[in-house]
């Protein structure tokens, strides 16, 4: 095995991400990413639960940055199907048994080109704004420039 090789989580989320975009630039096909945050572990088991039963085997699933977080890689799917995919997951959820499962997510779709550390964390910010709130929202991420992204950050 080559020790320069890095088999970190966060690796190989890059790895894939940007296998993906690659694939789209190639193909064309789009691939969306939704980033979920739930209130507690309990929750994030049942988000896990339930969505194996509702993706296609290559759909992807991560724990990521925050440790109520997941991010969802959904393939061959634009982001009018990410929508779509959240009110699977809730509709899921009340069928197990679960209610009205509250969570927050957040909704991007990339292209080839774009600057996937930047990408991540400028979702993650949306989804912090999103989870201040608290109503269980879905909200679609909208590339803004960085400086208009710091104006917005003084206010």
């Amino acid at each position: 095995m080559d020790s320069t090789l890095d088999y970190t989580p966060a690796a190989i989320l890059m790895l894939d991400l940007k296998r993906e975009l690659e694939r789209r630039s190639r193909g064309g096909m789009p691939f969306s990413l939704v980033q979920l945050r739930v209130n507690d572990a309990a929750d994030k088991i049942r988000i896990l639960q339930a969505y194996r039963s509702i993706t296609r085997v290559f759909d992807d699933i991560y724990e990521y940055t925050h440790e109520t977080d997941l991010l969802l890689s959904l393939k061959h799917c634009d982001s009018k199907g990410a929508f779509r995919f959240i009110d699977r997951l809730k509709h899921k959820l009340q069928d197990l048994g679960f209610g009205k499962l509250m969570f927050e997510s957040c909704v991007v779709e990339p292209i080839p080109g774009d600057a996937l550390d930047d990408l991540l964390k400028n979702v993650g910010d949306d989804l912090n704004k999103l989870a201040a709130i608290g109503a269980g929202d879905a909200g679609q991420y909208h590339d803004i420039s960085p400086l208009k992204r710091y104006v917005d950050g003084l206010k």
